[in-house]
């Protein structure tokens, strides 16, 4: 299916934003899913389904002091 990721088109064969982050092989510590402009809680990820044309923005956490 088709979605945009991170303001890009890209083909997915996920279903859910588990099996996306799976499917991008991204750690799934330290990351933030935003889905249609909404965060998606990390205990949501695997039962949040996607579908085509939905807009994913993954963020990643940075530490630091």
């Amino acid at each position: 299916m088709q979605i945009t990721l991170n303001g890009a088109a890209r083909e997915v064969r996920a279903g859910t934003i588990a099996e996306l982050i799976t499917e991008l092989g991204l750690p799934d510590e330290r990351i933030g899913i935003r889905r249609n402009d909404h965060l998606i809680r990390r205990a949501d990820w695997a039962s949040e389904p996607l579908a085509a044309g939905d807009r994913i923005e993954i963020q990643h956490f940075i530490g630091g002091g």
